[in-house]
């Protein structure tokens, strides 16, 4: 019979267990691997048992519906860089644009600029969520395209920064 431990330790790191790193975030189990999964936890890994494993210094992972209210924030930011950023005010700026570079939604940027986020742009995988495409990458070869496809989601946007 195999026990897991929710705690452990390999080569000197402290790593959690999907069930360790539920209780401490509170969050599920299922919640847990499921961020393993795609890839919003920093540095979980699977190990030769098929078994993730959690650095203790990981982030709690942010779910894709905040992840994605962040991202179009970041794009409005681009477009009408003159909007207030309130929404953003509950996190913290940095940690956060750090975590989503980590984690693959926005491109390498100057962690020490104080013009985040009006500098960092959307990865593939950040674009991709935004506009709901469930590919993992895409390749963006038709710019108008591109443009005639957001027009939607940014008057979306505008109207909704509008009334709040």
């Amino acid at each position: 019979m195999l026990i897991q431990r929710s705690v452990f330790e390999i080569n000197g790191q402290t790593l959690y267990s999907p069930k360790g790193a539920a209780d401490k975030w509170g969050l599920s189990y299922q919640a847990v691997t499921r961020a393993c999964k795609e890839g919003r936890i920093v540095g979980a890994f699977l190990d030769s048992t098929n078994k993730w494993c959690i650095p203790d210094t990981a982030m709690k992972p942010l779910e894709k519906k905040v992840i994605k209210k962040i991202l179009i924030i970041t794009l409005s930011l681009k477009n009408t860089p003159d909007i207030t950023i309130s929404e953003l005010e509950n996190y913290d700026i940095p940690k956060i644009y750090k975590y989503l570079k980590e984690t693959g939604y926005i491109k390498d940027f100057n962690e020490d600029s104080n013009r985040i986020p009006y500098e960092v742009s959307l990865s593939d995988k950040g674009m991709s969520l935004v506009f709901d495409n469930k590919k993992e990458e895409i390749v963006f070869t038709n710019l108008a395209a591109l443009f005639v496809e957001c027009i939607p989601s940014l008057i979306e946007l505008g109207i909704a920064l509008v009334h709040t």
